[in-house]
Formats: C-alpha cells, sequence, structure tokens
C-alpha cells in the first residue's frame, strides 16, 4: 500500500498540538503557541520512526515513557519535578480518553484497524481514514471544548471557596498587593470579551489612584461618561453590566490591569485576561479583605515564572 507520509504526520502533528494545548490549560501552565508548535513537532517525529524502525527502542514501553517526558520538556521547557509529573499525568490522560473517543468511531463505523506500537494503523488508505481527518477537523475541536468545560466545571466544585488568597495589582505604575477573597457570588464577567471581574474596594482604590483621580472615577461611576477621563486612561477603563439584588441592573466601572497575580500554595499564578471593578466603600467594616475574586479566574491561571 502506498503511504503519504506527509499527510499522516501531519494528522499526528495535529492531535499532538491540540493534546499538548489541553495538557497546558488542565495544568494552569501558561505555554507559548510556538512552544506548542515546537513540542508537537518533535512529538510527531514518532511516526517516522514507527515505519521506518519499526523494533527501535522508542517504541517499548519505557522508551515511549522516556519520548513523552522530552516531549514535555521540550514544550514545557523549566518546569520543577513535581511539575512535570503532573504534566505527565495529564498527558496521558487526556491521550488516552480522547483516544478512545477515536477507536470507538472506527467501532461505530466498522472501519478495519490495528493498534501497533500505540498507533492506530487502518487498512483504508496511505493516509488515514476519513474518521481520522474527520475528527481533527470537526470532532476534536468539539470534544476538546466539551472536555474542557466538563473538567474546568468539576474544578470549581472541588475548590475551597470560602478562602483568602493574596492578590498583587499593577497599574499605571502603582502596585499594590492585598488580601483577596474568592466570592461564590461573583461571577461577574465583561459581556463581550468573557472576560472574567475582580472587585476592589475603596481602601484599593486609594492605593492606586490620586485624590484628583478619584474624583473624577467616583463621578464616572455615578454618571456613566467616560469621555470624563485623561486621554492615557480613556482606553484602559469599561463601563460593565451587573446584575445586582432584587434583579437590579447597572453599570460598574472596571480597568485592565497591567498585571493581576494571585499568591497560592501552589507558586505565584497570573491571569492574562482579567478586569478590575471598583467598588468606592469598603467591603467589612474590619478590613479583613479588600479584593473579591470571582471563582471563574481560578480555572484562568496560568504559573508565572
Amino acid at each position: 500500500m502506498k503511504l503519504y507520509l506527509d499527510l499522516i504526520w501531519l494528522l499526528n502533528f495535529l492531535f499532538d498540538f491540540m493534546i499538548l494545548q489541553l495538557t497546558a490549560h488542565f495544568a494552569r501552565h501558561h505555554v507559548s503557541r510556538i512552544r506548542l508548535i515546537i513540542g508537537s513537532f518533535f512529538a510527531s517525529l514518532l511516526v517516522f520512526v514507527v515505519i521506518y524502525y519499526p523494533d527501535a527502542f522508542l517504541l517499548t514501553p519505557v522508551g515511549k515513557l522516556i519520548y513523552s517526558i522530552i516531549i514535555l520538556m521540550v514544550t514545557f521547557l523549566k518546569t520543577s519535578f513535581k511539575q512535570l509529573i503532573k504534566l505527565w499525568g495529564l498527558f496521558y490522560f487526556i491521550t488516552f480518553s480522547l483516544g478512545g473517543v477515536l477507536i470507538s468511531l472506527h467501532f461505530f463505523f466498522d472501519y478495519s484497524f490495528t493498534m501497533e506500537n500505540a498507533t492506530l494503523v487502518t487498512d483504508s488508505t496511505g493516509y488515514g481514514t476519513p474518521i481520522s481527518w474527520l475528527f481533527v477537523i470537526t470532532l476534536f475541536p468539539v470534544t476538546w471544548m466539551y472536555t474542557k468545560r466538563v473538567i474546568d466545571d468539576r474544578s470549581l466544585k472541588d475548590l475551597d471557596l470560602n478562602q483568602c488568597i493574596m492578590c498583587q495589582i499593577e497599574f499605571n505604575n502603582q502596585c499594590v498587593t492585598t488580601e483577596g477573597f474568592v466570592d461564590t457570588a461573583n461571577h461577574l464577567v465583561d459581556p463581550i470579551s468573557k472576560t472574567p471581574v475582580a472587585i476592589i474596594d475603596l481602601f484599593i482604590i486609594e492605593q492606586l489612584f490620586t485624590e484628583q483621580e478619584q474624583a473624577v472615577l467616583k463621578t464616572i461611576q455615578d454618571n456613566f461618561n467616560v469621555d470624563q477621563l485623561p486621554e492615557e486612561l480613556k482606553n484602559k477603563f469599561h463601563l460593565i453590566p451587573f446584575k445586582g439584588l432584587k434583579e437590579k441592573h447597572g453599570l460598574i466601572l472596571a480597568f485592565k490591569p497591567d498585571r493581576f497575580i494571585m499568591n497560592t500554595d501552589n507558586g505565584a499564578i497570573g491571569l492574562q485576561k482579567v478586569f478590575i471593578g471598583l467598588q468606592f466603600t469598603t467591603f467589612t467594616s474590619k478590613n479583613h479583605y479588600h479584593c473579591l475574586v470571582s471563582p471563574v479566574m481560578l480555572n484562568q491561571m496560568c504559573l508565572v515564572s
């Protein structure tokens, strides 16, 4: 049978890319698109070993174990041993889960196939079955989004939501560190970008902004006219709609921070997409915390290198 190695390699490259992307997401580990491409390219080279060197050491269980660890090291670069083990477990969990879906589809559509050295080998063509390509083009992204949503929802249920967490906010050359509270009632997001919104109180506002800026921001919060902002701040502030108690609707003034970091037991965690809403009162009379963190934000965190 004639083999189209370029198409077979491309098929495997796309699978590897999505698996590594899922691994990074569930591990909450930030990795650039370039690193994902490099890691996927390295992983997909195993196709040529399977075809040209079927008895190679890399295709033994020990060889595959070593190769998978190298794939993760190439993709995620500097990582601790503990994080590497976590990534390795997630990598195989996702691989087996999505591989099981693909095998089930082959059974369902009655395509002839065998498993050789952990590689799906079909008898229909030299470039992979139509099921394989259909899975990559349509079903894999759908499965990716579904699996992501299920695991994200499960992660939220497993969180200890009644906890405080140290937050660091950097904006306009100012940096403030404060106690934040994970608020189960705060599911506020920007309706356009779907970006989650944390909320800070007057104690933090007074540290980030001058008295003159505070007066302007308070006026804007009352009359919803962002044109009163200085030119250098107009692109950083937004009015975000919300629904409060008794179905009351309103707008909250929020800004996009230069940097937002939460310190957890796993280290410093940063958010790439977040808005900070302003509340011109204090949250508690005893000042226990000054930032309300949405539980949704905890699933969008990435380790700060």
